[in-house]
């Protein structure tokens, strides 16, 4: 009974301490509106949920479906009504329902998702008899023009692209694709998003975020979830890169199977300081969500690092995904302004003149029209890099378990000796060079003496870590594999030169099991200690990363099916336990029962066998104890 107790006791902690007694007892008060501040599990701020609001206590006539902030009010839509209702910042009605003069909607129709742009209110209705983008004057609510997009289109969302000067909306809806089209309803070429597990709910753009523009899409989760719902964020500053997603717990209602996207729309002017993403989702009751982004303020300066990765778009693999997913999980803490594009083999590169770094990340083995740079971009970036100066170093990072085998290899299609042996400093000698048991790479001339774990069963698979010989001449061998030796086959190396640095890590990101943001960082700090500039670097040593205090960090994703990752931090070497309870307190996984040396750790743990519910994880070292709650849906 002890351990119920025990666990009971932390149940009701972790819910008085994630503040969700408070915001359900202020949603009895106020059953109009709640103000909550509390971290999800991306980062400390983003998709941090700032405010929600209950439809259904304004608006109980009909159901709602989108979303619009004016700068002024909110505008509410109903999905099969020519309806639309303002609500005040502070949630309480202005006037509702209002119909549109002069409406051209068909029958049994409203809109689906806005968008306010130029002044003027702009809707789409999701019907195939609809293939249109109606203009609404918010003076009069008067209809003014409509923008007719080709025959069969059945626009289901909206948003407005001020680069392009054109809207993106789908093709048809809950499906088909994101297309750009411009004001006379052309679709613009190579503005367009393939489908996406979930559907098209609705879109927002965002051109204030660094590193952007970006449109983000409101979605059903895959798997559903009673409370739940999704985003996913694309980099649109050219051909569209899918970046990273989320789902988000939203608090007081509930939905079945989960809770039904609506609108979505981007605002800097709706909470102060904050730029937010504003979205609908359909439950019992309806809610108004609103989202942090970031901060608002004077667009940032455009970054001097370019990231560049594998067309997510382009017949997505799991690896591909799972190795953009890990760069992307640590590059915003180590970099700052950067841009991210994706390529494949034919990709002709932007003008490099205004970066001063670029990170190359490839997957092994991947799709053969996405496997390597072309033989146009790699000339790109070597003309680049000899422009570079012993004042302003231009500096490559290039990531990826093929490197040496597609740059280097006799037979490949991209042997490029000038781009692998000149500036590379590496001659591919073996492919899987740490084998599978067990292996690792361990720092040399960086993050020297330490060991950082690989995993020979990455997901997705396709394990690939090139071994490669060093060659003489500014050259440095950065990391070896465990069962090698430095003159042996290398894991890691770099070459500085008067206007130049290269660095080359020969394995995917994914491959490593809780330690590629130290090899990152580490790699990162060399490059700049050697004269690469990188905007926003301020970590140039892996003793940096040694923790503060104990931590113990939500689980991602959650909820999960069947694997999750448990990160935490130990500041002091020690015994260190983490283990897996059911509700019941009783102890189903242990996880880790070993002494850890002072650092920064991550788990991924499988739950393929246990069945759906709640579950604890607890984190036991010295004086600290910390237990989280975590979902698994089947």
């Amino acid at each position: 009974m002890r351990i119920k107790f025990t666990l009971l006791t932390m149940l009701v902690s972790f819910l008085i301490g994630n503040n969700i007694f408070s915001q359900e007892l202020r949603n009895e008060i106020n059953p109009l509106s709640s103000d909550i501040k509390g971290s999800n599990y991306q980062t400390d701020a983003i998709y941090d949920i700032l405010r929600y609001h209950n439809v259904d206590s304004l608006i109980t006539s009909a159901a709602g479906y989108g979303v619009v902030w004016t700068g002024n009010y909110y505008i509410i839509s109903i999905f099969n009504l020519n309806a639309l209702y303002k609500v005040s910042a502070n949630w309480t009605l202005i006037s509702g329902p209002i119909t549109i003069a002069g409406s051209t909607l068909p029958a049994s129709n409203g809109f689906r998702d806005m968008e306010f742009a130029k002044g003027y209110l702009w809707g789409v209705a999701a019907a195939t008899t609809s293939n249109r983008i109606y203009k609404v004057d918010t003076a009069t609510f008067t209809q003014q023009s409509v923008i007719n997009l080709p025959a069969g289109i059945s626009p289901r969302d909206l948003a407005y692209d001020p680069v392009r000067n054109g809207f993106w909306t789908s093709t048809s809806s809950f499906g088909g694709n994101l297309q750009c089209y411009d004001t006379n309803g052309v679709a613009i070429a190579g503005a367009v998003i393939p489908t996406v597990a979930g559907g098209f709910y609705g879109i927002a753009y965002d051109g204030t975020t660094a590193g952007g523009p970006y449109l983000w899409l409101a979605k059903d989760p895959v798997p559903a979830g009673p409370s739940i719902t999704g985003l996913v964020r694309f980099n649109i500053s050219g051909a569209p890169v899918r970046l990273d997603s989320a789902v988000i717990t939203i608090p007081g209602t509930v939905g079945a199977p989960n809770l039904a996207s609506g609108g979505l729309d981007f605002r800097t002017n709706l909470v102060p300081g904050k730029t937010t993403l504003i979205g609908y989702v359909q439950g019992t009751p309806d809610k108004v969500v609103v989202y942090e982004v970031g901060n608002s303020g004077p667009p940032p300066p455009v970054g001097n690092t370019l990231v560049l990765v594998h067309d997510t778009l382009a017949a997505s693999t799991v690896q591909r995904k799972a190795d953009r997913d890990t760069l992307n999980k640590y590059l915003p803490a180590l970099v700052g302004n950067y841009t991210i594009k994706g390529f494949d083999s034919t990709t002709v590169l932007p003008d490099l003149t205004t970066y001063n770094t670029i990170i190359l990340q490839e997957t092994a083995f991947d799709a053969a029209n996405l496997r390597f740079l072309g033989a146009g971009a790699r000339a790109q970036i070597k003309t680049w890099l000899l422009t570079g100066t012993s004042g302003s170093k231009k500096s490559l990072i290039s990531i990826g378990g093929d490197q040496a085998y597609n740059y280097n290899r006799t037979g490949s299609g991209a042997r490029d000796l000038e781009f692998s042996e000149t500036f590379g400093k590496y001659t591919y000698k073996v492919d899987n060079a740490p084998g599978s048991t067990s292996p690792s790479i361990i720092g040399v001339a960086i993050d020297a003496g330490n060991t950082r774990a690989l995993t020979s069963t990455p997901p997705g698979a396709s394990y690939y870590p090139d071994g490669c010989s060093i060659i003489a001449g500014g050259s440095s061998a950065l990391y070896k594999y465990q069962n090698h030796t430095v003159a042996d086959t290398l894991g890691s190396i770099g070459n500085v030169q008067p206007g130049y640095v290269v660095a080359t890590i020969f394995s995917d990101p994914r491959y490593f099991v809780s330690d590629f943001r130290n090899v990152l960082s580490a790699t990162i700090g060399w490059v700049v200690a050697n004269g690469g500039l990188i905007t926003g670097f301020s970590n140039p040593s892996v003793t940096n990363l040694i923790p503060d205090n104990f931590s113990l960090k939500q689980n991602y994703p959650n909820p999960f099916n069947p694997s999750t990752v448990i990160s935490y931090s130990i500041p002091k070497s020690g015994l260190v336990t983490l283990k897996v309870y059911d509700v019941l307190g009783k102890e189903v996984a242990s996880l880790i029962n070993e002494v850890k040396t002072s650092g920064s750790y991550e788990y991924q743990f499988n739950g393929s066998n246990l069945s759906s519910g709640v579950y604890f994880y607890r984190l036991e070292s010295g004086n600290f104890s910390d237990t989280k709650k975590m979902f698994l849906l089947k």
